[in-house]
């Protein structure tokens, strides 16, 4: 009865397109035949918008912590650990148009870690304390993100990759 321990994990997949674009009144979605920069191009409803690729982008989120607890005469100890992990794969027509001006390509990570020793009084203590460590790392990162488009100088089928590594403790 004096030990307790807790156990969570969760996991959310994101697929999805909201908020990836600018969103103007005329503009046609998907990939038209016209750029719409000289070629005329019919307006449709509000909220379409012109790229030369898909803005699909998915986010995938997973995490699991586990504490322990046990009373004592005088205090409680808890101990958790916790363990999450996104990655996201995000491209984006940056130019908004038809044309392969400027496109990119994220693909970010992240772990992170937790770690956490606690002491704590009990109620019937003179005074109140608490007592502990914690522990935090994170490690993000580009993966790479793409570049390509012929307003940036970059050869057709070409593309500029850079990497990024950041690590926090």
């Amino acid at each position: 009865d004096a030990t307790r321990i807790h156990v969570a994990a969760d996991f959310a997949r994101m697929k999805t397109d909201v908020g990836q674009q600018l969103q103007v009144q005329g503009q046609t979605q998907g990939w038209p035949t016209g750029s719409g920069l000289t070629d005329p191009v019919p307006p449709l409803p509000f909220f379409d918008t012109r790229n030369d690729l898909s803005n699909v982008f998915v986010t995938e989120d997973s995490g699991a912590s586990a504490s322990i607890e046990h009373a004592f005469s005088f205090a409680t100890l808890i101990a958790t650990v916790a363990f999450s992990q996104t990655s996201e794969d995000r491209p984006l027509d940056v130019d908004t148009t038809g044309l392969d001006a400027y496109n990119a390509r994220f693909q970010e990570y992240a772990q992170q870690i937790t770690n956490e020793l606690r002491l704590v009084s009990d109620d019937a203590s003179p005074f109140q304390w608490t007592a502990g460590l914690y522990y935090y790392q994170t490690n993000q990162s580009y993966d790479p993100l793409a570049l390509n488009g012929f307003s940036l100088g970059i050869p057709d089928g070409a593309h500029v990759q850079i990497f990024s590594r950041m690590a926090v403790r």
